[in-house]
């Protein structure tokens, strides 16, 4: 099994703070989850990716924002990424209401 991505173990480890905080147990953040106790100990170690609708789930398990499991990551985008960007916005710029083209 690889290791964690930088995101994936921020988020995990985001889950497991918040879920200890509430009081919640693996086993029922596992339940909303489909997935075991097990599974959901490898998720907050990072290794294992959420689904969209999955982050859904935890957050109504443990009653916040899906928003908040992702509240202060931080991205690091490379200058070769963002440049390899540019092209497809200028293809795409023109689907956008003239208020938003820059």
């Amino acid at each position: 099994m690889a290791g964690p991505n930088d995101i994936d173990a921020y988020i995990g480890a985001r889950i497991r703070r918040i879920r200890e905080y509430r009081g919640v147990v693996r086993d029922v953040l596992a339940v909303a989850l489909g997935m075991t106790s097990t599974d959901v100990g490898i998720l907050e170690r990072g290794l294992k990716r959420l689904s969209p609708e999955q982050v859904f789930a935890v957050a109504g398990v443990l009653k916040i924002k899906p928003s908040f499991l992702f509240s202060g990551l931080t991205l690091r985008v490379d200058e070769e990424y963002a440049n390899a960007l540019i092209p497809y916005y200028e293809d795409m710029k023109h689907h956008l209401p003239s208020a938003q083209r820059n």
